[in-house]
């Protein structure tokens, strides 16, 4: 037990084993906290034991409990489980991992994948816009999908290109703007 505890308290990935929560027709509706690991405690921002025995949509603050279709299934019928997902709440992108140790009781093992995903969302522009610096064209129109890229991809308002022109720096090619 000691060895486990040792391990359990200093993994980096988020460790949680919940218990499914039912309505009086027997459907899984929520799921409470029943112990928890360090990395997770710290991630939500509170002691591990200020979230033990809590309410799923307590912890996250949301009407139903997150990916509860997906635990639910697994809790009941033991099917291990892999996804990767955007947790908007938080604003983080997490890879997880659910088994059931037994009927009604799931684990997470949960890593926080946000830099990963910012640094593949960001090689897949540079994809994008060496694709594109690569056909043929206009450059006034190559920079200007060049920048609609830049705007999609990275969720700003708006993206504009400046090359110097004597002392000034007008404006060679903008995306989103207005006149």
């Amino acid at each position: 037990e000691e060895k486990f505890r040792s391990l359990f308290d200093s993994m980096m990935e988020m460790v949680v084993l919940h218990e499914l929560v039912f309505d009086a027709g027997g459907e899984a509706v929520n799921y409470r906290l029943i112990d928890c690991n360090p990395a997770f405690a710290q991630m939500i921002g509170l002691k591990a034991e200020d979230l033990i025995g809590k309410l799923a949509t307590e912890v996250y603050k949301t009407e139903t409990a997150p990916y509860l279709d997906e635990y639910a299934h697994t809790a009941l019928t033991g099917e291990f489980k892999t996804f990767s997902t955007h947790f908007a709440p938080m604003d983080r992108s997490f890879e997880v991992r659910v088994f059931s140790p037994k009927k009604n009781i799931f684990a997470t093992v949960t890593n926080d994948i946000t830099e990963r995903k910012r640094i593949e969302s960001c090689q897949e522009m540079v994809h994008e816009v060496l694709r594109i610096l690569n056909e043929p064209g206009d450059l006034q129109e190559s920079v200007q999908q060049i920048l609609g890229v830049m705007k999609t991809r990275t969720e700003v308002d708006a993206v504009g290109l400046r090359l110097q022109v004597g002392e000034d720096f007008p404006y060679f090619a903008q995306h989103g703007f207005s006149e």
